[in-house]
């Protein structure tokens, strides 16, 4: 690594006088495009062409869609050797992609919007032969998916190609993307690398000015496999083209897990265990709507609430059972599409994620349930009415301590503003005075920053508050108390109770 380090700079100190004559800026970005791209280069030529493409992005003012098709876009998946093998019978590959297998075909995805005629446009349109100069392109959100393609009085004939036909959101198994100009269906026309073919087919694609002011997102889009991990991914980056001209990227990481307890059979074993014993309840359960009939279910009382776990555990298990089928798909010998893969996963991902909440729904129900066996006693009922009306009280010492707060925060405002980020403004300030109270500490950046004076002030601020804000918490804890305990020595019994405790008192008279 020295060595290379060493030739790095060897390197630049030959090429310092190739940037004579340009502004500072230029030489900077310049230097750094080199440096980075001969030191991250697997071999020379490959920091060549990085430096080009990198240089072009950064020193260009202006970047024309061919070279963001080209070189932004496709990157390293044009350069690349793949190794790839062929998955089952079929004609899909796979690709080794930074440590990860690339199922399928790494892909691009536009989805375009209808015209209408609607007044003129921007004459360099017509320059370029792409528009007459008689219709306009709304925001996403106010036009229509176009599932045909074509270019409206378009000089160029068009010469229909395989990503010039329209698919369907089932076909690709895209997702609908949320983005900042609207959600974008998962359908849409796509452009499909075969991994021997990618240099062709993206030469295809930039030749037919296949993305052109119809456009609206344009998503490159990747289905791999992290065996490092155990996890699928599903890459998602998408370039928003709002009517305004400008380009706005955003991209998403789906991961999808499908082994529910990874290398673990006792958590397996109790997955069983839990149907096992849900279906003993559930036969407890049907004798009882045998003996009752729907009678049972027609009021809103416990039997209400069994029949709903009743209900949820079956659901639990269809889950269960549909998501070991597409476990079993995944991992059959059979031939299958990459298409069927996805959406197995997808699928198995899903049911995981589904029978998760379902089981924390049941947990919470049968948490619910318990108290039908322990209730809740005339003690622990004075206990939560002490408490509610004490929380009232908490009404006018929440007010003085938002006072307090805020009398710090612009303290401290007028003290760090100028040094510190956290308290350049006073709803910043309280933000961090309220996050301090709770555990997030900035005392060293303090100290660093203001010296120790800074220091005191802001830990003697945090614990006065601290020390108010708990003591008022233990004070309203300690009143609740008294009241319920008071409140217990000075309650009448029913005569219910009266009778069994003296009948209770006498029977143990009688044993004695």
């Amino acid at each position: 690594m020295a060595g290379r380090l060493r030739r790095i700079w060897q390197e630049a100190m030959e090429e310092e006088l190739q940037y004579e004559g340009e502004d500072e800026e230029s030489v900077r970005v310049g230097k750094w495009v080199r440096d980075v791209c001969i030191a991250f280069g697997e071999r020379e030529e490959h920091g060549k062409e990085c430096e080009q493409v990198l240089g072009e992005l950064l020193l260009e003012p202006e970047l024309d869609s061919q070279l963001f098709m080209n070189e932004v876009i496709a990157g390293e998946l044009m350069k690349t050797s793949f190794l790839y093998n062929r998955y089952g019978q079929q004609n899909s590959s796979y690709g080794v992609l930074f440590g990860n297998s690339l199922i399928g075909n790494a892909s691009l995805r536009q989805v375009r919007v209808k015209s209408d005629a609607c007044g003129s446009v921007h004459g360099a349109l017509d320059n370029d032969g792409i528009l007459a100069g008689t219709e306009c392109y709304p925001s996403w959100t106010l036009g229509t998916e176009d599932a045909v393609y074509s270019k409206s009085k378009a000089q160029k004939p068009l010469q229909p190609k395989s990503f010039h036909a329209f698919t369907s959101a089932a076909s690709t198994g895209s997702p609908s993307y949320v983005g900042s100009f609207g959600t974008y269906p998962g359908g849409g026309f796509v452009a499909s690398f075969a991994v021997q073919d990618t240099s062709r087919i993206l030469q295809e694609v930039a030749g037919a000015q296949w993305v052109d002011p119809k456009t609206r997102a344009l998503f490159f889009e990747m289905f791999m496999y992290s065996a490092n991990d155990d996890l699928f991914l599903f890459s998602q980056v998408c370039f928003e083209f709002p009517a305004g001209g400008f380009v706005l990227p955003s991209s998403t990481v789906y991961t999808y897990d499908i082994n529910r307890y990874k290398a673990s059979s006792m958590k397996s074993n109790l997955e069983y265990f839990f149907f096992f014993l849900s279906l003993l309840y559930i036969l407890k359960e049907f004798a009882a709507f045998r003996r009752q009939n729907i009678w049972r279910y027609l009021h809103f009382d416990w039997p209400t609430l069994e029949l709903t776990l009743v209900l949820l555990v079956i659901i639990s298990a269809g889950l269960r059972v549909y998501h070991s089928y597409m476990l079993s798909k995944i991992t059959s010998s059979s031939a299958m599409t990459v298409l069927s893969v996805q959406q197995a996963v997808r699928g198995a991902a899903v049911a995981s994620a589904n029978l998760d909440a379902a089981f924390g729904v049941i947990a919470f129900l049968l948490w619910t349930k318990s108290l039908r066996y322990i209730m809740l006693t005339r003690s622990t009922r004075r206990l939560m009415t002490a408490i509610y009306f004490n929380v009232r009280k908490m009404l006018s010492f929440a007010m003085i301590a938002t006072l307090l707060i805020y009398a710090c925060s612009l303290t401290a405002f007028m003290l760090f503003g100028a040094n510190l980020d956290q308290f350049q403004s006073i709803n910043r300030s309280g933000s961090t005075i309220i996050q301090s109270i709770f555990g997030n500490k900035i005392f060293a950046v303090l100290v660093h920053e203001t010296g120790s004076g800074g220091f005191l002030y802001y830990f003697g601020t945090i614990a006065a508050i601290r020390v108010f804000v708990y003591s008022i918490l233990v004070a309203i804890g300690i009143d609740s108390y008294r009241k319920a305990v008071q409140g217990e020595q000075t309650a009448k019994k029913p005569l219910l109770e009266l009778i069994r405790g003296e009948l209770a008192r006498r029977h143990r008279e009688y044993m004695t």
